[in-house]
């Protein structure tokens, strides 16, 4: 695989947890890692958009990356769960840092990716819904409801490429469901810069996960 992948740049990436959960739409390209004392050997760089990775690299047992469908393996995840406390902690930091110019990415400003085109129309959701059906079994059991704002990712062709979670639900398998389910079933009309050409640009959308109330019982007819 990493012959192949040599060279490669801006591929479509897959990250599919043990715990059912995957991560798509993640830019990835190969890098040459320099280990002091060491022989350099061959990684995988990936940019993740999605917070819900952290709770999947915390929880999940193993994870299989791939790169445009070729795997490249097994990973084990045992002990992840001591340093996401700290990525995350480094996350926010940097968050606070450098905040999001999201200027740039509303209607009239540049679009995500850098390329200086000036975004006329964001882009409009065709299909795609959320349901009750789609309740996660696990957070019916806990019990768990809330509402989760997401910042989605649409590409020139109206696909969703990755998803962030802007507010939490307070429940993170609410947030990673409507993130997974919005990168797989949602699609749009993408975003048009000034020329009228598709560009990509970002959607936000807002979930409100409540227990679906149980039928009511029959009344007996007299």
């Amino acid at each position: 695989a990493w012959e192949w992948m040599r060279e490669g740049e801006g591929r479509d990436g897959t990250l599919r947890f043990s715990n059912g959960h995957e991560h798509r739409g993640i830019v990835a390209r190969t890098v040459r890692l320099l280990v002091t004392g060491g022989s350099p050997i061959n990684g995988v760089w990936m940019r993740l958009r999605a917070p819900a990775f952290l709770e999947d690299f915390a929880r999940a047992a193993t994870m299989e990356p791939s790169i445009e469908g070729r795997g490249l393996g097994s990973l084990s995840l045992r002990g992840t769960s001591a340093v996401v406390p700290r990525l995350r902690a480094c996350a926010e930091a940097s968050a606070r840092r450098h905040p999001a110019d999201r200027a740039r990415l509303a209607p009239g400003g540049a679009p995500a990716g850098g390329s200086g085109a000036q975004i006329a129309r964001p882009p409009i959701q065709r299909t795609g819904l959320i349901t009750s059906e789609d309740y996660p079994a696990a957070a019916l059991r806990a019990e768990h409801q809330g509402n989760v704002t997401v910042e989605l990712a649409v590409n020139e062709d109206g696909l969703v490429t990755g998803c962030t979670v802007i507010a939490s639900s307070g429940s993170s398998i609410l947030d990673s469901s409507t993130c997974a389910i919005a990168q797989r079933r949602f699609r749009f009309t993408p975003a048009i810069d000034a020329n009228g050409r598709p560009v990509a640009g970002t959607s936000t959308r807002t979930v409100a996960w409540r227990i679906p109330e149980p039928d009511p019982e029959p009344v007996p007819l007299k």
